[in-house]
This record gives C-alpha cells, structure tokens and sequence, in this order.
C-alpha cells in the first residue's frame, strides 16, 4: 500500500485513507491535502491497492499498524477509505466522506454476484462508472484514469466486510451527494440503525476542517435527502464532489457537541 506524507512539519497528524481507484496525484486530491497541510497538519495519505485477497490484511492492516504508532492522530476518509477506517481504532476526529458501506444497487445485479464466488484476482467485473457518476468536478485525467473493471475477489471481501460494520461512532462526521450511484446512500443513511447511543443530528454548510470561515448548522433529519450544491447555487453531484469543494449543502452526521474545529 501506498503512503505519502506531506508537511512533515505540521503539529497534528491527520490520517487519509483513499478510496479504491482514486490516486494521489489527482487534482482533487491534490487541492483537499494541499489545503488539510496549510491548516498545519501533518497529512499521511493511503492509496489503497486496486487487487486484494484479503481485506483484513491487504486494506486494514497496513493502515492499523500505521496509525498505531501515533499518539494522537484525526482521520478522513473517502469512499473504500471509509471502509477501512470504520474499522480504526480511537481517532480524536472522524470525518468519512461518501463512505462505501453498502454497495450500490446497480452493482446488486444476477449479473454480478456469480463473480464473487471466484477466487479470482484479474479484473473481470465492469465498473461502470463514467464521467456522470464521478461528477462534473472530476477532472478529464481523473476519468480517463479510473479503473474500467475490478477484480472479483475486491467486491467479496468489501461485500463480505460491509456486513460486518462496527457500531457508528456518535463522534463521526460524514459527507455525501444523496444522487451518488457509486456507493450505497440507503446504507450511509443506515448508520443511525447502528448507532451507539446518543441521537445524531445533521449539518450542512461545512467542511472537512474549513480554512477560515466555514459554519455548522442544524437541518433537516438525515432521512431528507439535499441535494448537494456549490458556492454559487449550482447543483453538485457524483462521488468525487465531496473532495473538492469546503463548502457544500449536503446531509453529514455530527454529535450534538461535535464542532467544525473538531471535525477533522
């Protein structure tokens, strides 16, 4: 697995996990890191491989080892880092952003689940995931770069994982575009069926950890669903919108106390 760190210099270690597919040199990810290490963070960015066995081993180990070694460190996740970070252990912040805890129904097909019996690690599986799902803010590299076909044995370990979720940590965050057609908006929803014990509220209008200004307000119940829109009122959607822009009107889960300071 893949792991950079950027401003070794900053004071507090921050934790992002990538999601399957997404590189550290995209544009997107370049802009949200470049602005988290601005904010004086020391920012340990995981890219996860694209053909794995074994979850435990393949995903979660390497980025648990990792963050063992930390006294103290925030996470962020995206997508399949989402996945993965669900399963860390004692973050001071949490903030998962379109997380993958649920496969998309258009991946449920008769189609599909054949391949997941295969003990298969070639690339088989269509993505089918194009321009429209990752949204208008994916660059053109970005999609000229994302994977066309995984392999069987990635969508059975992460099905098989998906099922297996710990309780929702009341101290998360999380951010998603409610049309996103790659990961499951029902099973992000569904965190409050395993939820822990306090009531969650929901937010909009903030960011991973803002630069300046950004707020964090009450709205409507998470089973609303918002659609997601930029700065100038221009409607955003697909997987990829989360990363890019710091403000954003979608549903996100918070604790009661939970404060944009905190969030990341």
């Amino acid at each position: 697995m893949r792991r950079v760190t950027h401003n070794e210099a900053g004071d507090t270690d921050l934790v992002f996990v990538l999601g399957w597919g997404i590189r550290l040199d995209f544009e997107n990810v370049r802009w949200l890191v470049d602005r988290l290490a601005a904010a004086d963070y020391r920012v340990h960015v995981f890219e996860l491989p694209l053909v794995i066995t074994d979850f435990e081993r393949e995903y979660l180990a390497p980025v648990a080892n990792f963050v063992s070694s930390l006294s103290n460190y925030r996470l962020l996740t995206h997508s399949t880092g989402g996945l993965v970070g669900a399963f860390l252990d004692s973050p001071e912040t949490r903030v998962d952003l379109s997380p993958w805890w649920g496969t998309h129904k258009a991946v449920r097909t008769p189609l599909v689940s054949p391949f997941l019996r295969l003990p298969v690690t070639k690339p088989l599986v269509p993505v089918g995931i194009d321009r429209s799902d990752l949204g208008d803010l994916a660059t053109d590299f970005q999609v000229e770069d994302t994977p066309e076909r995984i392999a069987p044995t990635v969508l059975r370990e992460c099905r098989r994982v998906q099922q297996q979720l710990p309780p929702f940590d009341e101290d998360s965050v999380v951010f998603y575009t409610p049309d996103d057609t790659v990961v499951s908006v029902d099973a992000i929803r569904g965190v409050r069926r395993r939820r822990t014990a306090s009531p969650t509220r929901a937010a909009t209008n903030c960011s991973p950890r803002p630069p300046a200004t950004s707020c964090c307000r009450r709205c409507s119940p998470p089973s609303t669903t918002a659609s997601a829109r930029s700065p100038d009122g221009s409607r955003l959607v697909g997987h990829v919108a989360v990363l890019t822009w710091t403000t954003f009107s979608t549903v996100a889960y918070t604790s009661p106390a939970a404060s944009v300071r905190s969030m990341v």
